[in-house]
């Protein structure tokens, strides 16, 4: 985060949840970087019916109707709000520049070994 800010203060820093920030936060996350201008997570409403993990978050692994994936969106509207007031504002959705599922990226930066 430091050498960001300083190379380029004016910059919004974004980091990524993992796909693990949706349960309960605990006592440590609470207020995480508080105090770190310029700083967003960048999360994933899961999907119901779908793996855990990096998965049940991606609407193209969904095959229920559309209607069904807005429905279960809209219902994390609390839960978003109550995570932004315990850590940092969110980014909610797909804003990458990745045109395919982004498998290659799961393992790491320029890792495109399976699983």
């Amino acid at each position: 985060y430091w050498a960001v800010r300083a190379a380029a203060p004016h910059w919004l820093y974004v980091i990524h949840d993992s796909f693990r920030w949706w349960t309960p936060p605990p006592p440590r996350r609470r207020g995480y970087m508080r105090g770190c201008d310029g700083v967003a997570l960048d999360t994933h409403a899961p999907s119901p019916g779908t793996p855990p993990g990096p998965l049940a978050s991606q609407a193209w692994f969904d095959i229920r109707p559309q209607s069904a994936f807005l429905d279960n969106i809209c219902s994390w509207r609390d839960r978003i709000r109550s995570l932004q007031d315990s850590a940092l504002p969110l980014l909610v959705g797909e804003w990458s520049l990745a045109t395919d599922n982004c498998a290659m990226w799961l393992n790491g930066f320029h890792d495109n070994a399976r699983g």
